[in-house]
């Protein structure tokens, strides 16, 4: 029986987002959530992941305040592995905040793929080309 290496990653915002809104990527998100639901992915976020997805949705105006909350409640029941904020997340949050010239909200997802050692897979292109040389993240499609 071949068994398959299950892969890590950490889930920007960026990506999740297209789960529920109409835009170009969606598709390839979409799988994405199925590998994870089905165990083929391992997905890791900081829980500002949360409040990030529902800001987001909150200035789509095709979302009313239960399609967020019910948004929500899908992020919760897919099998993220959220961490919370903790020292050595923090520092490393800042400090790559200061290097690559990013929020520190941003910084938090790249500095869990540094502390997981994986890739943290991002939608975000802009985002993607300012930390792409840390060589712990790729761009939603190119995986």
């Amino acid at each position: 029986m071949e068994r398959h290496k299950i892969q890590k990653i950490v889930l920007d915002s960026s990506v999740v987002i297209k789960w529920f809104s109409e835009e170009e990527g969606r598709q390839n998100a979409l799988e994405l959530r199925f590998d994870i639901c089905e165990g083929r992915v391992v997905a890791f976020a900081p829980d500002l992941q949360f409040y990030e997805v529902a800001n987001a949705l909150k200035y789509n105006p095709e979302f009313s305040c239960t399609d967020i909350i019910d948004a929500s409640s899908v992020l919760l029941d897919t099998k993220i592995n959220y961490t919370q904020s903790n020292f050595e997340l923090i520092s490393k949050s800042v400090e790559l905040a200061y290097k690559y010239s990013i929020t520190v909200y941003d910084a938090s997802f790249v500095a869990l793929a540094l502390l997981n050692d994986c890739q943290m897979i991002t939608a975000d292109k802009k985002l993607y080309e300012k930390v792409k040389q840390s060589g712990h993240t790729s761009l939603l499609g190119d995986t």
